[in-house]
C-alpha cells in the first residue's frame, strides 16, 4: 500500500489551480498525467512509499504526531514534482 500524509486545500486554492491546469495540460502529451477530479486534488506533506504491516503502523505515529502539533503555518509555492 502506497501511503502518505496530505491535507485538503481550500476551495478556492483548488479553483485557481483548476484554472491554471486546464491550459497546462495542453503542452504535456496524455501520457504524462492523469485527470482526476478536482475533489481527489490535495498537498502531500509526507510520501512514506510502499509500506505494510508494522510500517504502518509506525507511519501512522508519524502522522499522528505532525496532525497533533495543531499549530498554524504558512505553505509558499516553490518548485513541485510530479509523483507517479
Amino acid at each position: 500500500m502506497r501511503l502518505f500524509v496530505a491535507i485538503e486545500m481550500p476551495e478556492s486554492v483548488i479553483d485557481e489551480i483548476a484554472a491554471w491546469w486546464q491550459g497546462a495540460c495542453l503542452y504535456l502529451p496524455a501520457s504524462e498525467w492523469r485527470d482526476l477530479p478536482n475533489r481527489n486534488w490535495h498537498l502531500t506533506l509526507a510520501f512514506f512509499g510502499d509500506v505494510r504491516g508494522r510500517d504502518v503502523r509506525y507511519a501512522g505515529r508519524i502522522a499522528g504526531c505532525m496532525l497533533g502539533c495543531n499549530k498554524a503555518f504558512r505553505i509558499k509555492a516553490g518548485s513541485s514534482r510530479r509523483i507517479p
